[in-house]
């Protein structure tokens, strides 16, 4: 759907059917957000096109799920937004991706109050040494400036040691739009390469191409949940 008015009257039909926290919560679980997709295509009129892009999270996501079930072990992942002290509540979509793709996720463990999250002390994140950081895509940072400020707050970890903090190709990968599915496949790569190797970039280009009628260009994409790209026109 491309009528920005169209859009708008299904988000007034949608939220004057489910209370938003109810929404919240299904944004933050990938089969309640498969189900949503369903949902909105019945109410749409786009039954077979939200048929379509469910079956492509669905296959994906199951052939992740039974892939790291093979797993012989869960490297401890830490999940931080832009600074190294900012951790994800557990709740969120970002930590039941790592689970996913097979990590232990360390965030799931602690007792954060804020929203999206809440900054830790040097000596709890020292107390968590995480084997592996991911780096929200929404409010993110360039790896090399994540560490320097690790080094700067004294902080420790494996993952600090063997340079395994990572950040993913392109906003929109971890939370917000069904784009979470390519964060999904980019993770499992890097928590177990010997069970998964995904041509990321092949696979988001067949998701721009198939789903927003777009080539997919890093350069390009923007942080919106709603606009997949600087090109994006309603």
């Amino acid at each position: 759907m491309k009528d920005k008015a169209r859009v708008v009257n299904l988000w007034e039909k949608v939220l004057g059917e489910r209370e938003l926290k109810e929404l919240h919560r299904d944004f933050n679980h990938p089969g309640r957000y498969i189900d949503l997709i369903r949902y909105v295509g019945e109410i749409s009129g786009r039954r077979e096109q939200a048929r379509d892009l469910a079956a492509f999270l669905e296959d994906r996501l199951n052939f992740i799920k039974e892939g790291s079930r093979r797993a012989k072990e869960r490297p401890r992942v830490y999940y931080a937004m832009s600074h190294p002290l900012f951790a994800f509540k557990g709740e969120r979509l970002e930590n039941k991706l790592v689970e996913l793709a097979g990590g232990e996720s360390l965030n799931r463990g602690l007792d954060l109050k804020g929203r999206p999250g809440q900054s830790l002390s040097r000596e709890v994140f020292n107390s968590l040494n995480p084997e592996v950081i991911f780096i929200s895509s929404f409010i993110s940072a360039p790896v090399d400036r994540f560490y320097q400020e690790c080094q700067e707050q004294l902080l420790e970890g494996v993952a600090l040691r063997e340079k395994r903090i990572y950040t993913h190709p392109a906003p929109g990968w971890d939370f917000g739009s069904p784009r979470w599915i390519l964060g999904l496949m980019h993770m499992a790569n890097l928590l177990h390469p010997s069970l998964f190797d995904f041509d990321v970039f092949r696979e988001a280009q067949e998701f721009y191409r198939r789903y927003y009628g777009l080539d997919f260009e890093p350069g390009t994409i923007n942080r919106s949940f709603s606009k997949p790209d600087i090109r994006w026109r309603w």
